[in-house]
């Protein structure tokens, strides 16, 4: 128990999750970006889908305790299927318990915690890669951070804010990195499981590009450990295993 007290978090965790939020904020605020100024993030598919639904599925969860009912279409099947992608995302539960006019600060403040959290799992990819572990190249503090706040930073979560649901691919693709290696490595597929079912919960399109760049990593790894073409076949099938199942389990 002594032990458990007495051990710390490293530093490069606490780091590479506020270093990215603070050169958001700053960014925001130097940009003029709501409420720092004049100007919204609010646009695009922002503004036309995720907020205004969003804010219809709170509205029947708060008042009529379900998703199922609208007057909109289809006895609101239409609402639903809005609803698989949101409501998995513990983030969104703030729309329930905050007023409508405050929706654009809730989503500000949303991004910006994905983007901390973008860094925070990218942290955890760079620390445990057996890449980096096992290859006498392990990565100083200070260069863990410095790549977790790159890719958290990334021009593509940056640029894909307006398209909601891409940074929340962005943010869970580094752990499935990690569970390519215990697929390759262990023959483990259930960290690989789980997290693809948060992106393939997001939607086909999103589930597809973290595949891709799943097995595209897994040809990169297999070539950088030196692995044998049997090893390359058999985390092959067990990766389309385990995204198939992940795919099943998302609906």
């Amino acid at each position: 128990m002594q032990q458990i007290k007495n051990k710390k978090i490293p530093t490069e965790y606490a780091a590479s999750f506020f270093v990215p939020m603070l050169f958001l904020v700053i960014a925001f605020a130097a940009a003029g970006v709501f409420p720092f100024g004049r100007f919204s993030m609010v646009a695009s598919d922002l503004r036309e889908q995720f907020l205004p639904l969003t804010g219809a599925i709170a509205d029947n969860l708060t008042k009529n305790g379900n998703i199922f009912f609208s007057f909109d279409s289809s006895f609101g099947i239409d609402l639903f299927l809005w609803a698989i992608p949101i409501m998995p995302d513990p983030l969104n539960a703030l729309f329930l318990i905050i007023p409508k006019e405050y929706y654009q600060e809730v989503f500000l403040f949303t991004y910006i915690i994905k983007i901390g959290l973008t860094g925070l799992f990218s942290c955890v990819y760079f620390r445990h890669s057996t890449l980096f572990k096992d290859s006498g190249e392990k990565l100083s503090a200070i260069a863990v951070t410095a790549l977790s706040v790159m890719y958290a930073l990334c021009m593509f979560s940056i640029t894909y804010s307006l398209l909601v649901f891409m940074v929340e691919t962005i943010l869970t693709f580094p752990l499935c990195l990690l569970g390519v290696e215990y697929i390759t490595e262990k023959k483990r597929p259930a960290a690989f499981i789980f997290v693809y079912f948060l992106c393939a919960v997001n939607g086909f399109y999103y589930a597809f590009f973290t595949g891709t760049g799943s097995f595209i990593y897994l040809v990169y790894y297999i070539i950088m450990r030196r692995k044998s073409v049997k090893e390359f076949f058999v985390s092959t099938i067990m990766l389309c295993f385990a995204a198939g199942v992940s795919v099943c389990m998302s609906g």
